[in-house]
C-alpha cells in the first residue's frame, strides 16, 4: 500500500479521530433522549456514593453493586462520580465515560494494530473503521460499561505488547487490565486468550502477571459472577424445559435421546449460539433482541464492513502467515461470553468480537489492495460512504421513532408532576417493578438517606431479583388498578410518559 511519513500518519490519524468524535458528539446526551434502566442505576449509585459514601443498598464503597439484583461492577460507577459532581444528574454525565472511551479507542486501535500486525497502513484503516462503524458510534453515545472496559482492555494489551517500554508503561498496562476486569464481566472470559497471546510473543512475565491480576480480580468480583449465573443457558428455565421435553419426546430413538441428554444438549446450544454470532442477520440486518444495543431497525455493522471482514478473515493467513494466529485467537474468542447466555447472540457481551471484526475488515481492504488497487479504492470509498450513511440513519432514527425502552421524556414528566404535587400526595408509576424506582431516584436526586429509609419491597421474583413497591412518595406497580390512592399516575403510552391525574 501507499507509504506515509510520520507527519502524514499523524495528520491522517487526527482527521480520523475528528471524524469519529463528530459522529459521537452529534446530539450527545439527547439522542436517545432518555436513559435506559442500567444507565439510570449506574448514575444513581454513583450519586449515592458521592452524597453518602454508600450505594443504594447501604454498602460502603463496594466493589460489586447489588443494584436490581444483577450485580454491577464498580469501574464505571466510580468513574461517574466526578462527572456527576460537575454536571449534576444529567444524561450526559452518565454517558461521558463511554463517550471518552469510544473516542480514545480510535487512536488506540492504530497503536494496537501496529503492535499486533506491524502494518501502519492496516492500522490506519482499522482506526477509520473503528471511527465510523455503527456499533462503535452507538456504544459511545450511551453509558455502556462494556465500552469503557473494552477501551481499558485494548489500552492494557497495547501497553504490554510494546517492546522496549519502561516499567512505568508496563505498570499502566497492568493497571488498565485490572480496572477493565472491575468494569465488566466479559473480559474475564477472554483472559486465557490474552495469556496465550503473550505466550506466543514469548512474554512469559506478562503472561504470569495477567494470570495473577485476573485471579485477584476474579476473587473481588465473585459475588457478581454468582449473580450473573441466572442469565446462563444452564439456569434458564426455558432451556431447561426444552431439554427435558426433547429428552422425553425422544422415546427409544438412541440418536435423539443422546442429543437431548444434558451433556450433549448444552454444548450443542453453545455451539449454535457461537455460530449465530457470525450470522449477517444479527451483525448487519437487525441486531440482537435487546433494543438498547442498536438503533431502531439496524444491525451492528454495514454489509460492506461485513463482507470485507469475511475477506480479511479468509485471507489473513496468506498475507501474514503465522502472524495471523494472534488475530484469529482474539477474533474467535470474542463471542464466547455471549454464547453461554440466554439471549445470545448479544452484542454487549461480545463487544471485543465486534472490535476485532473491524480490524479484520481493515485486513480485508489490505488484501484487496494487494490484488487490485483500483477495486480496493472503490470498495473502500463505498464502505466509508455506506458507514457514514448508516451512522447518520441511526442518529436520525432516535429522533423519529418511538422510544418505548428509553422513557424519553421521563425527566420532564417527573419534574412536571412534582411541580403540582401537594404534601402527603403519592405519585404512582406504572411499569416493571424491578427497576421503575430508579428513574425518580436519579432524575429527582432523591437523597440516598431518604431513599434507604423509605424504600419498600415486594417479595423477590422467581430468580431472586428484588421488586420495589415504594420509594419516598412514589409507588410502583405493574397495573394502574393497583394505584387507587395515588394523586397522579405516570405510565408509558406509545413510547411517551404521560400523567393521569386521579384527583385535583
Amino acid at each position: 500500500m501507499l507509504k506515509f511519513n510520520k507527519s502524514h500518519i499523524m495528520w491522517m490519524l487526527i482527521s480520523i479521530v475528528v471524524l469519529g468524535a463528530a459522529y459521537r458528539l452529534i446530539g450527545f446526551g439527547s439522542l436517545p433522549a432518555g436513559l435506559n434502566r442500567d444507565e439510570a442505576a449506574l448514575g444513581y449509585n454513583a450519586f449515592s456514593l458521592m452524597r453518602s459514601g454508600k450505594d443504594e443498598w447501604g454498602m460502603s464503597w463496594p466493589i460489586v453493586f447489588r443494584s436490581f439484583g444483577d450485580y454491577k461492577l464498580a469501574g464505571y460507577i466510580y468513574t461517574l462520580i466526578p462527572f456527576i459532581a460537575a454536571l449534576g444528574n444529567t444524561n450526559s454525565a452518565v454517558r461521558l465515560p463511554s463517550l471518552f472511551a469510544g473516542i480514545a479507542l480510535i487512536p488506540l486501535t492504530y497503536i494496537f494494530v501496529c503492535e499486533l500486525l506491524g502494518k501502519k497502513n492496516i492500522a490506519l484503516l482499522a482506526a477509520l473503521v473503528q471511527a465510523v462503524s455503527p456499533w462503535a458510534v452507538h456504544y459511545s453515545r450511551i453509558g455502556f460499561e462494556a465500552n469503557l472496559a473494552l477501551a481499558l482492555y485494548i489500552a492494557s494489551v497495547t501497553c504490554l505488547l510494546r517492546k522496549n517500554q519502561s516499567k512505568v508503561m508496563h505498570a499502566f498496562g497492568y493497571a488498565f487490565f485490572f480496572f477493565s476486569l472491575l468494569t465488566y464481566n466479559a473480559p474475564l472470559i477472554l483472559v486465557p486468550c490474552i495469556v496465550i497471546l503473550f505466550i506466543l510473543r514469548r512474554s512469559w512475565r506478562h503472561a504470569v502477571g495477567i494470570v495473577i491480576i485476573s485471579c485477584v480480580a476474579f476473587l473481588l468480583v465473585l459475588p457478581a459472577t454468582r449473580g450473573k449465573s441466572g442469565i446462563t443457558i444452564f439456569t434458564d428455565v426455558g432451556a431447561i424445559e426444552e431439554q427435558h421435553r426433547a429428552y422425553i419426546e425422544s422415546g427409544n430413538n438412541v440418536i435423539r435421546k443422546t442429543l437431548a441428554h444434558p451433556i450433549v444438549f448444552y454444548p450443542l446450544r453453545i455451539v449454535k449460539n457461537y455460530i449465530s454470532s457470525f450470522h449477517p442477520q444479527f451483525l448487519v440486518e437487525r441486531g440482537g433482541t435487546n433494543p438498547w444495543h442498536q438503533p431502531p431497525g439496524m444491525g451492528h455493522m454495514t454489509w460492506g464492513i461485513y463482507m470485507i471482514m469475511m475477506l480479511g478473515i479468509l485471507f489473513a493467513p496468506y498475507m501474514f502467515g503465522a502472524q495471523s494466529i494472534p488475530l484469529y485467537l482474539l477474533l474467535f474468542s470474542g463471542p464466547l461470553a455471549s454464547a453461554v447466555t440466554i439471549d445470545a447472540p448479544q452484542a454487549t457481551r461480545m463487544l471485543f468480537f465486534l472490535y476485532m471484526g473491524g480490524i479484520c475488515a481493515a485486513v480485508g481492504i489490505y488484501v484487496l489492495w494487494k490484488r487490485a488497487k483500483n477495486i480496493a479504492i472503490i470498495v473502500g470509498t463505498f464502505i466509508l460512504f455506506e458507514s457514514i450513511v448508516a451512522v447518520s440513519y441511526g442518529i436520525h432514527a432516535f429522533q423519529t421513532r418511538p422510544q418505548h425502552e428509553w422513557f424519553s421524556n421521563m425527566k420532564e414528566t417527573l419534574q412536571r408532576v412534582e411541580s403540582y404535587r401537594k404534601d402527603g400526595d403519592t405519585i404512582g408509576i406504572v411499569g416493571d417493578v424491578h427497576y421503575m424506582y430508579i428513574y425518580p431516584s436519579w432524575y429527582l436526586g432523591i437523597d440516598p438517606k431518604d431513599f434507604r429509609q423509605t424504600i419498600e419491597y415486594y417479595p423477590n421474583d422467581a430468580i431472586g431479583l428484588s421488586q420495589v413497591k415504594r420509594v419516598d412518595h412514589f409507588i410502583f406497580a405493574s397495573s394502574v388498578h393497583d394505584m387507587q390512592n395515588a394523586a397522579a399516575i405516570i405510565e408509558n403510552i406509545d413510547g411517551r410518559m404521560i400523567i393521569r391525574r386521579t384527583r385535583e
